[in-house]
């Protein structure tokens, strides 16, 4: 029996996606947040001209079926080097093979913090001015860039069609397929134990 709950707060400019969670038996868990941002505006299409920063210096290789293999690899040098300002477009459809293989970005950047509450990722839009802040006390964040929102896209509010790179998500969680390699942080709740993770999406303009 597993006991979840999850409070959404605003505290000034910023959404704050508070989680906790018990169990009565050793189980997995791994609870995020998977909204799209597009801080150009509703039906401004695609977010490849926004820029991206993460407080990060690597990330967990995926195979061609989007899942972990278990390796640990340097940003640096990369089409994912993401440790300094850059255009998500940039390199969104780069031939780097850790692009290829999932046809844009939908991969886990490996965290400094050790639940402590700390900045993690930052964006921003040229056109509007918007910037985003992202703190968590999650040892990752999953950058996608809505790879698969194509073949006619997403019908939304107006008319609106959202299609491939239409958005993007920051999703901070425990690293992916956790359960198969001993050296990947746990993805597993203890009998008794209290799951309590802290996320906040902070806004604000100018760069």
């Amino acid at each position: 029996t597993l006991q979840v709950k999850v409070t959404v707060t605003l505290e000034g400019k910023a959404v704050q996606l508070h989680y906790w969670a018990t169990t009565d038996a050793d189980t997995i868990i791994n609870l995020t947040n998977h909204t799209y941002f597009n801080l150009s505006g509703h039906d401004s299409g695609c977010i490849c001209d926004q820029e991206l920063k993460l407080y990060s210096t690597q990330f967990t290789e995926n195979d061609t079926g989007c899942l972990t293999t278990g390796n640990i690899l340097d940003m640096a040098g990369t089409a994912l080097d993401f440790r300094d300002w850059k255009a998500l477009g940039k390199d969104i459809e780069s031939s780097d093979v850790n692009v290829q293989n999932v046809g844009g970005y939908d991969h886990n950047f490996i965290l400094p913090q050790d639940g402590e509450f700390a900045l993690c990722a930052e964006a921003w839009s040229p056109k509007t001015d918007i910037h985003m802040a992202v703190y968590t006390t999650q040892p990752g964040v999953q950058l996608y860039t809505a790879n698969f929102l194509h073949e006619g896209g997403v019908k939304g509010k107006d008319g609106a069609v959202y299609g491939r790179f239409h958005g993007f998500c920051l999703e901070t969680q425990h690293w992916p397929n956790a359960t198969s390699y001993e050296h990947f942080p746990t993805a597993v709740l203890r009998a008794g134990e209290l799951y309590e993770h802290v996320t906040a999406y902070a806004f604000s303009v100018g760069k």
